[in-house]
């Protein structure tokens, strides 16, 4: 049987993760990109000052759950989808924090348009895969818990 709080827990913090990095990729990042590149690069700087400081806390902390639940007798599913947001903490680090640094030394008046629009679009193709990483892991712990309400 799934331990209740670990993996309820896990699967808020996936909810979270994998809902605000959607929205990142459907919503916002889009909006960004179809604007004039000085309020395009402003809205950028804004956003990032507000969600840096919980994505990689929400992937940490699921990924922490997931773990705790699959140790005290969760399924192998809990296990993935651990490892699916444990992954993004790296691949942040590595790829996406270098892109974020030069987007916040960005000035918007004096922004250069076309190296402003290559560094949003490759934030945008980096960021797909966190979006990703974190949806299939929700969709893991979801479908884990579907799976124990009926072997109960």
């Amino acid at each position: 049987m799934t331990p209740p709080l670990p993996h309820a827990l896990a699967l808020v913090c996936a909810g979270l993760f994998a809902g605000g990095a959607m929205m990142q990729s459907i919503v916002d990042h889009p909006a960004r990109l179809g604007a004039e590149s000085a309020a395009g690069i402003d809205q950028m700087q804004r956003s990032l000052r507000h969600a840096d400081p919980y994505m990689p806390l929400l992937a940490v902390v699921g990924a922490g759950m997931a773990i705790w639940s699959y140790l005290v007798g969760a399924g192998l599913m809990d296990l993935l989808a651990a490892l699916l947001l444990v992954a993004v903490v790296p691949f942040t680090w590595a790829l996406i924090l270098p892109v974020n640094r030069r987007i916040h030394a960005f000035k918007p008046g004096d922004a250069n348009v076309t190296e402003v629009a290559g560094h949003l679009r490759r934030w945008g193709r980096f960021h797909a895969f966190r979006s990703v990483s974190g949806t299939l892991a929700l969709m893991l712990l979801a479908g884990s818990s579907i799976l124990e309400s009926y072997v109960v």
